[in-house]
């Protein structure tokens, strides 16, 4: 599978997606929205790297998803014409260009924007997506669909596939990976792209601060591993990310959270030969019911730490000297809620 990086609000945080972008991954982007920026000199800078092997770049974004060609294609033909360059001398990259994302039009209101891009794109060596709105956009017989986090499942045709809307850290990333095998690439998409502390973030663009730091780009990177066979006491909940509230994250942001049924002093983790590689100590009760258990670090160093120790990822969970599970600490799992 070609996995990615969908880096909506790369304009305002280009240098940190040059340092941390993945060797062989796809790049996805938003070419201009107005408190993100223009892109291109970010996308351009990661490019040069030579890490890039699939770019998708999204000419245009509606808060209201309401695509009109009239109003429109005047916009999305200056976005065209503004890549052509970068896309022309950059021939190894494969190129996906979807002129309008996340929109609700008919075949014939969407073949008018793609012949836009058609026309300023002349030349060059390029794939037309097709980017509907979950459920209302339609999906094409003609152009590659790309799917988003909403669409549990693609809805039919060649597909791509994004988190695009849904945090892939607080997802059940295992079963996507299942749904979406055949997607010709796969994006990983998370809040802090688009500079929101959370999905639910209503802060205006212009005023947004939580963009992404190097430890949660190579988080979500690392959901690109297998998670393994893990299992969790029932009703436990583990979520990998625990919720940021500081930019950058610090203290018990981002850190791997245990919401449990039980009140216990700790809960320790262990790889198969005893070691001790942390311990989630008792925080305090969470409003939804339940109890709550901070790790010390980020779970995909914990994971990494394990991998070092033992071949694999996979810890033994222990509560009062009792093994009572095994989980991938940089992995969402268990109850959903």
């Amino acid at each position: 599978m070609n996995y990615g990086l969908d880096l909506l609000g790369i304009a305002r945080y280009g240098k940190v997606a040059v340092e941390e972008f993945s060797d062989g991954w796809a790049l996805g982007a938003f070419t201009y929205v107005d408190g993100f920026g223009d892109a291109l000199p970010a996308v351009r800078d990661v490019l040069a790297t030579g890490r890039v092997k699939i770019c998708r770049l999204q000419l245009m974004w509606r808060d209201k998803h309401d695509f009109n060609f009239r109003r429109d294609k005047d916009f999305v033909r200056k976005e065209a014409k503004r890549f052509y360059s970068l896309i022309n001398s950059n021939k190894a990259v494969k190129w996906y260009i979807s002129p309008c994302c996340e929109h609700e039009l008919n075949d014939r209101q969407f073949e008018e924007f793609a012949e836009v891009v058609r026309q300023e794109l002349q030349g060059l060596n390029y794939e037309l997506v097709n980017s509907p709105n979950h459920r209302k956009g339609h999906v094409s017989r003609k152009y590659l669909n790309e799917y988003h986090g909403a669409d549990r499942k693609p809805r039919g045709g060649r597909y791509a596939f994004s988190f695009d809307g849904t945090n892939c850290c607080d997802s059940n990333v295992e079963e996507f990976k299942r749904n979406y095998k055949d997607a010709e690439y796969f994006m990983f998409w998370a809040p802090q792209c688009n500079g929101r502390l959370k999905t639910e973030d209503k802060t205006a663009r212009a005023k947004r601060r939580a963009y992404p730091t190097s430890r949660q780009i190579d988080s979500w990177i690392y959901l690109s591993t297998a998670r393994g066979a893990t299992k969790l006491p029932k009703d436990w909940l583990l979520k990998s990310h625990g919720d940021q509230h500081t930019v950058p994250p610090s203290g018990k942001d981002q850190k791997p959270v245990f919401i449990i049924p039980q009140k216990v002093k700790e809960i320790v983790f262990k790889t198969r030969n005893g070691q001790t590689i942390d311990k989630a100590k008792y925080f305090g009760k969470f409003v939804g019911g339940g109890h709550r258990y901070y790790c010390n670090d980020w779970g995909y160093l914990l994971s990494e730490k394990a991998r070092r120790i033992q071949g694999d990822a996979l810890v033994d969970i222990f509560v009062n000297n009792k093994k009572v599970g095994v989980c991938n600490l940089a992995f969402r799992d268990g109850k959903y809620r």
